[in-house]
């Protein structure tokens, strides 16, 4: 029973991903796109310790032979957070079915732990992504804090 949830969540999250993939795609290039200034977005210049992070890039799986891979594009680091950009590819049996950009903003507490992990719509992905998803992001949250630290002022990585 429990695995029947389990799989029918993963299936959910999978038709739902490729139902709205162009939707999603054209939020974030939207979202990404609104301000002209380039101190206003994530600057397409990569540091050095972004090849740190992209060697660290997540899978996170979407069951029957579904899988995401997440690699960051692109990171902003503010006071208390970082907005980063990533490239996802899809892959279904082994085969790459889709390539789409999203951006998450993590956001860390006092105790530098990640707190939210905020998608385009504002929407905590911890609350709704499964456990394993979410860790994946919680252990990418904690690579992002282990490389640059915490800031005060808001930077383009």
């Amino acid at each position: 029973m429990r695995t029947g949830k389990i799989i029918t969540i993963y299936l959910f999250l999978f038709f739902s991903a490729v139902l709205q993939k162009e939707v999603i795609a054209k939020q974030t290039f939207g979202i990404l796109n609104d301000h002209n200034s380039a101190k206003d977005e994530i600057d397409q210049d990569r540091p050095k310790n972004l090849k740190q992070l992209k060697s660290k890039s997540f899978v996170v799986s979407c069951g029957g032979g579904c899988a995401m891979t997440y690699t960051a594009t692109a990171i902003k680091q503010n006071s208390s957070s970082f907005k980063v950009r990533f490239k996802v590819e899809m892959y279904v049996n082994e085969g790459l079915t889709d390539t789409y950009t999203e951006s998450y903003s993590f956001i860390y507490n006092a105790a530098n732990n990640v707190d939210q992990v905020l998608d385009v719509k504002h929407k905590n992905a911890l609350e709704t992504l499964p456990v394993g998803a979410r860790k994946s992001f919680i252990d990418f949250g904690k690579d992002l804090i282990k490389t640059y630290g915490v800031g005060a002022d808001s930077k383009v990585l």
